[in-house]
């Protein structure tokens, strides 16, 4: 026997009562009571074991005492690997695990650099070396390390980034700097700003061009380099002369903006200039504008838009 509620919604002092009107009503809201809770249940309990795992890939990819894994063991913690909080000694152990796995660097697969990239420093140069450079997926990877970190000084040292672009230039099936495409120059990332500069010469204008914005968007990009950049900037195919550049232009090129020589630099609007993030950046650094006097803070803040590029001159 159970007790059955036959009351229906009515309004008591100016107040709404909800009532059920039978045990099926009844069962439907322990039915509504009960998903929720069980969802919820399994959402904490799916929390916890992710940060179980977490803590279990932290444990693995520090233990150094490790002489034998594989990668079914290893690809599910390379998310911990590729975090910006990754140490030095830690990267060392995961690369040394990636060899463990693969029974040395010749037979690592081209598609496991690709998800390692924070990883990739940790490598010698003897190492390099050995590391083909005739793949896109390579190439990329290698020259993707600072896209998925904020800080500039988490990357390869000169002597590696120099081997790693002579090894792209020679070994890169098909490819050359007289045939690099847009989409070859944006995949070999940073790379670029470790060419030569008789291979930016022979660039084409017109790829150039189509991945300026990528290219200038790298900080670490040597001074050399960045002049080579801007010479080839001036082309005709490419933005031709820079007198004629428009603000979107002269924001586009981002840093190679800092390659031109200050007789080029004279011919470009100030207010043009100041849309340019980088070469706020410098002659903020600097102390002082292409004149000779201070970036103001009103001109940073014109980086985020051209809506604010009637900003106050600096003083």
């Amino acid at each position: 026997m159970y007790v059955q509620a036959y009351i229906s919604s009515t309004q008591i002092e100016g107040k709404m009562h909800r009532v059920l009107h039978s045990p099926d009503e009844f069962r439907k809201m322990q039915f509504g009571l009960k998903y929720p809770a069980a969802f919820y249940g399994l959402f904490f309990i799916s929390m916890c074991l992710l940060n179980a795992q977490n803590y279990d890939c932290q444990v693995l990819l520090q233990d150094k005492d490790i002489t034998n894994t594989d990668w079914a063991s290893l690809e599910p913690c390379l998310g911990v690997a590729n975090s910006e909080g990754i140490s030095v000694n830690t990267s060392e152990n995961v690369w040394r695990l990636i060899k463990i796995a693969f029974d040395g660097v010749e037979n690592v697969p081209a598609e496991v650099y690709g998800k390692i990239r924070l990883v990739l420093p940790a490598i010698s140069v003897m190492e390099l070396s050995n590391i083909s450079m005739t793949r896109v997926e390579i190439v990329e990877a290698f020259g993707g390390v600072h896209t998925l970190s904020n800080d500039t000084s988490n990357g390869f040292n000169d002597e590696q980034m120099q081997l790693i672009a002579s090894k792209v230039r020679y070994e890169w099936l098909g490819k050359g700097p007289d045939t690099y495409s847009e989409y070859d120059l944006i995949s070999m990332g940073e790379i670029v700003c470790h060419l030569n500069e008789s291979d930016i010469e022979r660039m084409h204008a017109d790829a150039f061009k189509a991945a300026a914005e990528r290219i200038g968007g790298i900080e670490s990009c040597p001074q050399i380099q960045l002049q080579a950049y801007a010479k080839l900037a001036m082309r005709k195919d490419a933005f031709g002369e820079v007198k004629n550049w428009s603000k979107i232009d002269v924001s586009i090129i981002g840093n190679i903006v800092n390659g031109l020589t200050q007789s080029e630099l004279a011919v470009i609007d100030e207010n043009k200039l100041k849309l340019n993030h980088f070469y706020v950046q410098k002659h903020k650094k600097n102390g002082k504008g292409r004149n000779g006097k201070g970036i103001s803070t009103a001109s940073n803040s014109n980086q985020t838009g051209v809506n604010k590029s009637n900003s106050r001159k600096a003083e």
